[in-house]
């Protein structure tokens, strides 16, 4: 009996190293240094592409962190489906892309476009989830922050729920970058306002002024 035990620790402990290897994944997280010269309004979260498993669930979890924030009006994916659906429809392949993205955006008039995919693995011995998140300028074309994110879990029990973290991770990224860009924007507007403020007289004035002592 306790050479049986024995047999089954040994068993368990490589097959618990080989979870905590493939949960430890290298990821990134990208931004643009002029991000936060954009007088943006509107974001569209586009559905994530993907593993089909997991792309629904992917999606709705972005979705709900995107809306934590306040300081861009979001549109979410279900009407992202609805009124980009000949372009959702036409894509190929388990990703959307810049192109594609820059379409949607032109379509929903939104700034700027924040596009997703989502992959997964289990060996049986080792799993993990990872998220690829974009934010993509509809006007430019160009992708300002990119994050890659796996789950970053050190014991996981599924694929859905490596995928699901590895979603969180990623949207709080973007919600970093939003906040970058709401900050710098207002500072921008303060700085220009005190530029206004602190002003000279013109010339013109000032002899307008005298003019009228006189």
């Amino acid at each position: 009996m306790k050479a049986m035990k024995g047999l089954l620790f040994f068993a368990v402990i490589p097959a618990f190293i080989a979870n905590l290897i493939g949960c430890a994944n290298p990821s990134y997280f990208t931004v643009r240094p002029d991000i936060g010269n954009r007088a943006w309004l509107t974001i569209a979260v586009v559905p994530f592409a993907g593993d089909e498993r997991f792309r629904e669930v992917a999606t709705d979890t972005f979705a709900l962190h995107m809306l934590k924030q306040n300081k861009f009006t979001v549109i979410e994916p279900d009407t992202v489906r609805i009124k980009a659906s000949s372009i959702i429809a036409s894509v190929q392949g388990n990703t959307i892309t810049i192109l594609e993205a820059q379409k949607i955006g032109q379509q929903l008039n939104a700034d700027a476009v924040i596009i997703g995919t989502v992959t997964s693995y289990n060996t049986g011995m080792t799993l993990n989830g990872w998220a690829t998140v974009k934010l993509v300028d509809t006007r430019s074309g160009e992708v300002l922050a990119s994050s890659h994110r796996p789950s970053g879990l050190l014991i996981a029990y599924s694929e859905h729920q490596c995928v699901v973290k590895a979603t969180e991770r990623a949207a709080e990224d973007m919600l970093e970058v939003l906040d970058q860009i709401k900050q710098q924007k207002n500072s921008i507007q303060t700085d220009q306002k005190v530029h206004i403020k602190q002003q000279p007289s013109s010339p013109f004035n000032k002899n307008l002024k005298d003019a009228t002592q006189i």
